[in-house]
């Protein structure tokens, strides 16, 4: 895993703000450039969007990542659509 993803994922799981190149994590949002990928919500699992949502190798890659560290480390996983995941409300979803 590329280590400004990994630091990225990392910061969205603990909850902090963290931006890289391509990547970036503010409040409860993982984002591949600009794109929301993933969201995590009150009950401490992660929404992710499907691979077949992404545009691009790089964000496609990036969902891989996400899934992967979530079930190495056992947090909830939920595959969504990407309209799905836009329309949680953060204010009601999240810490």
């Amino acid at each position: 895993m590329r280590r400004n993803i990994e630091k990225t994922i990392n910061a969205f799981l603990a909850g902090r703000r963290h931006t890289e190149r391509v990547c970036s994590t503010r409040d409860s949002v993982l984002k591949s450039y600009l794109m929301p990928i993933a969201r995590r919500v009150k009950t401490g699992a992660v929404m992710l969007v499907h691979e077949e949502a992404s545009p691009s190798q790089t964000t496609n890659s990036h969902i891989r990542a996400v899934a992967f560290t979530c079930e190495l480390i056992g947090i909830p996983l939920y595959r969504v659509t990407t309209k799905q995941l836009n329309r949680v409300d953060n204010t009601k979803e999240t810490d």
